[in-house]
């Protein structure tokens, strides 16, 4: 096949944000193809494109690891796939030293897998989408001192199937916004999770059964490697796991090498996406393999970013100013939307429009208090099952027996810090 001739400015220049940005929008002019190389540090990255689709993306970061992992995880769903398939083919490859622009060995090893029929063709789509993805998180945290030039290989890769690298950046975008939210705490996606303790084995709300399990992987497990197992999306389990992170069950060390070569997490919006509406799920194209094209839809991503974008929405009733201010001030986060009520009296009509998945109430109010609110919003429909929490300036002046006749779901006890805030809403929540 004749690919149209590379772009003269991206032959060798710095890397900057703006230019996948100004590769995919050479897709309508059907103009970038190449192998687009990456260097920062000692790290290189490879972006295969051809005619501006994307093909696929890796970096010389233990790529067998990464399609390991990655295996590990389609596994749950493929019997075939088992450990001793995926050593003996990874094997294979890993002590070969040459990275081959033009044909790296992590994605010859997808397409033997798929040749041996261990792989269908959605699950072979779905391996090179999700490789190419975490390497994509990994490019778009580079600083702009890194080097990049567009390659002409000596022959082209062998496609299976062609990205929209479009909005394949605009998935990405979402994701590093995603991840931003636990920035707080976390520094890399890589960074290993350990328990504080072996007597404590517990991470904040979460069933016996699943605690069980995933306990068992926080002993120097990375995000990434904790999903494969899982089989979940590393964003779920560290939105799972962030709770425990904060109130200090659950540590956090540094990347083991080599991964602590790779880029940190942004702490700043540095590759603002744009505000147009982000249709989630590259589309995909199958070639030349399988001839008919339709559009595979990523769901389990679209499901990632959902759940991860969910803000839960806290009212604050409390008729203290300083009180408002210090839970807004903890609560300034992306997981949460906080409204303030200093009026009791106008409590129960703001909490119908509002609607919050929890309740912060103080005890002690000039007008309605809060065991009254509380009994009243018991008989509310909406709020039946609502946690709702009560606050009061000492725990001894709380009345257990009250508060269980009116319905409180827990108590916290004025002043409070954040590590004490946080367990008691993600308990409920």
């Amino acid at each position: 096949m004749n690919r149209d001739p590379i772009a003269p400015e991206f032959k060798s220049l710095p890397f900057t944000p703006d230019i996948l940005e100004r590769l995919s929008k050479q897709q309508s002019e059907s103009s970038a193809s190449g192998c687009l190389e990456l260097i920062f540090g000692s790290v290189r990255f490879f972006v295969y494109l051809n005619r501006g689709k994307l093909l696929y993306a890796t970096n010389s970061i233990d790529p067998f690891e990464r399609l390991e992992r990655h295996l590990r995880r389609l596994s749950h769903q493929n019997d075939g796939l088992d450990s001793k398939v995926v050593k003996q083919l990874c094997q294979q490859y890993q002590n070969e030293t040459d990275l081959q622009s033009d044909f790296p060995l992590d994605y010859q090893s997808i397409l033997k897998l798929s040749q041996q029929q261990y792989l269908n063709s959605l699950e072979t789509a779905t391996l090179i989408g999700r490789i190419t993805r975490e390497v994509f998180e990994a490019i778009l945290c580079l600083p702009d001192s890194c080097y990049c030039r567009l390659l002409a290989p000596n022959k082209q890769l062998p496609e299976f199937c062609k990205f929209d690298l479009a909005l394949h950046l605009q998935q990405c975008h979402k994701r590093l916004q995603a991840w931003k939210t636990f920035t707080a705490e976390l520094t890399s996606t890589y960074q290993r999770l350990y328990l504080v303790t072996e007597k404590n084995k517990s991470v904040t709300n979460l069933p016996t059964e699943q605690n069980e399990t995933i306990c068992k992987f926080l002993k120097g497990y990375n995000f990434r490697q904790i999903g494969a197992l899982l089989d979940r999306d590393e964003l779920i389990v560290a939105k799972i796991l962030y709770p425990s992170i904060v109130n200090k069950t659950i540590v956090l060390r540094d990347p083991q090498s080599p991964f602590d070569l790779l880029p940190p997490l942004p702490t700043q919006n540095i590759f603002a996406p744009s505000e147009d509406s982000i249709e989630f799920g590259a589309p995909v194209e199958y070639s030349p393999i399988d001839r008919s094209s339709y559009r595979l839809r990523s769901s389990s991503s679209q499901e990632t970013l959902i759940s991860i974008e969910k803000t839960w929405k806290i009212v604050c009733i409390d008729d203290s100013k300083a009180i408002q201010e210090d839970i807004q001030k903890i609560l300034d986060n992306k997981l949460f939307k906080v409204l303030g009520i200093e009026d009791s009296a106008i409590a129960v009509d703001w909490l119908n429009k509002y609607q919050p998945d929890l309740i912060l109430l103080d005890a002690n109010m000039s007008n309605t208090n809060g065991y009254e609110l509380c009994s009243l919003l018991r008989n509310e429909r909406n709020f039946k099952t609502t946690p709702i929490i009560i606050l009061a300036q000492e725990r001894s002046s709380l009345d257990s027996t009250k508060l269980k006749s009116v319905g409180a779901t827990d108590c916290l006890s004025k002043p409070f810090d954040r590590t004490q805030l946080f367990n008691i809403i993600f308990k409920y929540i």
